[in-house]
């Protein structure tokens, strides 16, 4: 089975998401494995990676592991290992995760009956009130009292007041955005998520809005009427650029300084991006009044600082990314078949318009027009087409011949008798086609001097871009012309038809993903550490005799 997912181009390895007490960890997951693999994947995820030691008491089997239905989002027993793919979401019992999360819940409710902290009226740490505070979406019947149980005298969850409690909660349990961090620790939060705070979202766009300016005064200052040959410091087009290199430069000192890893920072293709787009200004005013040839050139290397704007839109990214890798083979199809289109077809129109070859100029020569002669009659133009004795200076007045070459005097001395000059005169007009055998044939350099040659007119035609720099002349060369563009046509539009359905499917399902409710999936985090084991708390209350 795994060599026929490696034949049909299938990734083994993905990650899965394992779920244990209150706690998520993605790990690598290869699809060949096995549910000892998966055990060991937990042991390693919430034992190993954090120090710590598996307890030997503790034994867990198949039905330890629960499998949620991607659909319905029940956990079930007695799933198939190859079940496993990517994104899906393991449950795994282990009692060892289970104790910890209702220590931690316990541990909630004594800080916050010690410190009364919460929304009041809403959080409160008696076993009734607590359990008609957990955070679910079971419904409550609306009787006309407002949402509330006339019975039970529970009132509806009020959306705000959840809010505020899943807030409090993270703060006291030391979750999410309310752990506690150092100086550092605050510093790269701020760069790197946008989201942390209105002032890190703020900083963020005046980052992307200096990173524009940036690029617009680069292509700017390339104008005419704004070029300066050799650029003074205190001309304004350096004082900008120093300003926006300034603002980089710190930016990035900073993200070094406080990147939780540097080895992982700088193997970030992105975080190279933001070296690389400040290293050349750096260079030029190390190296200003020293002669190094092509130095100057070195200053587009700036321009990849545009590529700083992916890291906003990394989801953007990430489709197109997943799209190509998912269509490698339309792509490995459209490449072959261009391809070999393109040398069978640029041999074809090699030689159909080469023409003959000149042993004089080593060089192909193709047929361009045809001169043919022309009679003027006495009634076209004027009447005294020419002086006499007539030069070809003096003879002001010719034929319009339509095309880009004009028409040619034929001197008068070689009329014959039936010519009567100047009312009548001869002339030689081009012709894009041979009129008669007393047409002078006049070539041109072929452009189709080789195969290789023909590529660039075979590529562009097939695409159907057609520059036009390159045409065929000859009948035979406009038909096998034709014959490109359609099969161009169909060649290109069978793998983008197989590529643009799976960007579509790749979108939708990157929108479905992106448009979850996050606070429903907060409520549903929070309610596993809030909750408890209820069944203690019924024990722990005495019987009605």
């Amino acid at each position: 089975m795994e060599t026929l997912r490696k034949a049909a181009g299938v990734p083994m390895d993905v990650h899965i998401f394992l779920a244990s007490g209150n706690r998520v960890k993605r790990v690598k997951w290869h699809k060949g494995g096995t549910f000892a693999d998966l055990l060991a994947a937990h042991k390693k995820a919430f034992y190993a990676d954090e120090g710590r030691d598996f307890p030997e008491t503790v034994k867990l089997d198949e039905r330890s592991f629960m499998l949620r239905d991607k659909e319905y989002g029940v956990a079930y027993e007695g799933f198939g290992i190859g079940e496993l793919d990517q994104g899906r979401v393991v449950e795994v019992r282990d009692p060892v995760m289970e104790a910890e999360a209702e220590v931690a819940a316990m541990d909630a409710r004594a800080v916050q009956a010690d410190l009364q902290l919460g929304p009041e009226d809403y959080f409160t740490v008696t076993p009734i009130s607590a359990r008609a505070a957990k955070f679910t979406d079971d419904e409550v019947e609306d009787d006309g009292s407002g949402g509330a149980d006339a019975d039970s005298g529970e009132p509806a969850v009020d959306e705000k007041l959840q809010k505020e409690s899943i807030e409090w909660a993270k703060k006291m349990l030391g979750l999410g955005d309310y752990v506690k961090l150092n100086f550092r620790e605050k510093t790269w939060k701020f760069l790197d998520d946008p989201g942390s705070s209105p002032w890190a979202m703020r900083f963020t766009m005046f980052m992307l809005a200096l990173i524009v300016f940036s690029t617009m005064t680069f292509c700017m200052e390339t104008l005419p009427q704004y070029y300066e040959h050799e650029m003074a410091f205190t001309s304004k087009w350096f004082i900008m650029e120093a300003s926006c290199i300034a603002c980089f430069t710190l930016e990035f000192i900073l993200r070094v300084w406080s990147t939780p890893n540097r080895n992982e920072y700088f193997n970030d293709t992105m975080n190279c991006v933001d070296l690389v787009a400040i290293l050349p200004f750096w260079l030029e005013l190390v190296l200003a009044g020293v002669a190094i040839p092509g130095l100057s050139v070195f200053r587009v290397v700036r321009l990849v600082r545009v590529f700083r704007l992916f890291k906003v839109s990394r989801g953007s990214l990430t489709v197109f990314a997943t799209t190509m890798s998912r269509s490698s083979r339309p792509l490995y199809m459209l490449v072959f078949f261009t391809s070999i289109a393109t040398i069978i077809f640029s041999s074809l129109i090699y030689y159909v318009e080469r023409g003959r070859w000149n042993a004089d100029l080593k060089m192909w020569m193709r047929e361009y027009y045809y001169y043919c002669p022309v009679k003027a009659g006495a009634t076209d133009g004027p009447s005294v087409k020419g002086p006499s004795p007539w030069t070809l200076v003096t003879s002001n007045w010719t034929l319009d011949s339509g095309l880009n070459e004009p028409c040619k005097w034929i001197d008068p001395a070689t009329y014959g008798s039936d010519t009567s000059y100047p009312s009548e005169a001869w002339f030689s007009c081009p012709y894009s086609y041979k009129k008669s055998s007393a047409c002078e044939t006049v070539y041109e350099q072929s452009p189709y001097d080789s195969i290789p040659t023909s590529f660039w007119w075979c590529l562009v035609t097939m695409t159907t871009v057609g520059y036009g720099d390159v045409v065929p002349t000859q009948p035979l060369g406009k038909i096998l012309a034709a014959i490109v563009m359609i099969f161009g046509i169909v060649v290109i539009a069978l793998p983008i038809t197989v590529i643009g359905s799976n960007f579509s499917s790749i979108y939708a399902k990157f929108t479905e993903e992106a448009g979850m409710n996050a606070e429903d999936l907060e409520a549903e985090k929070l309610e596993d550490i809030l909750e408890g084991d209820d069944g203690d708390e019924d024990e722990d209350e005495p019987s009605t005799p």
